[in-house]
């Protein structure tokens, strides 16, 4: 007997639960690029933040199971957030 994916509850949960959550999901999805448009090279964070939207919201996760990698973020001249803070430090000093 072969079961199709459409015939598990497992599916069919995660296809109702998506439906029912995804419009808003777009909407939050379509705020945050205004987000990104207004303010220009905040377009990592609020591409952070549609995902974390994504995963949270459609896809059920909780917010510690979202693991951000912010060691490995860096912005569009190939500096990462660590370098930048870490000259920033210095510059106050």
């Amino acid at each position: 007997m072969t079961t199709s994916v459409e015939q598990l509850a497992t599916h069919r949960r995660l296809s109702a639960r998506l439906q029912a959550s995804w419009p808003e999901f777009a909407a939050k999805r379509q705020q945050r690029l205004v987000q990104a448009d207004r303010l220009g090279r905040a377009a990592e964070k609020v591409a952070e933040n549609i995902i974390e939207d994504l995963f949270t919201g459609p896809l059920d996760w909780s917010r510690s199971d979202v693991k951000y990698q912010v060691e490995c973020a860096s912005d569009f001249d190939g500096g990462t957030v660590q370098a930048r803070e870490a000259a920033a430090t210095r510059q106050r000093s």
